[in-house]
């Protein structure tokens, strides 16, 4: 799908929508230890 915005935006655009999904796991699994990290 063609976007409106300059190749560059777009591109500046999916890297951050990249790197926030291989983000998003490590974060959650952070997320997870500290809330139940106090509990082991």
């Amino acid at each position: 799908m063609p976007s409106p915005l300059r190749p560059q935006t777009t591109m500046a655009i999916e890297k951050l929508k990249h790197a926030a999904k291989a983000a998003h796991p490590r974060v959650k699994s952070i997320e997870v230890s500290l809330r139940y990290g106090n509990f082991t």
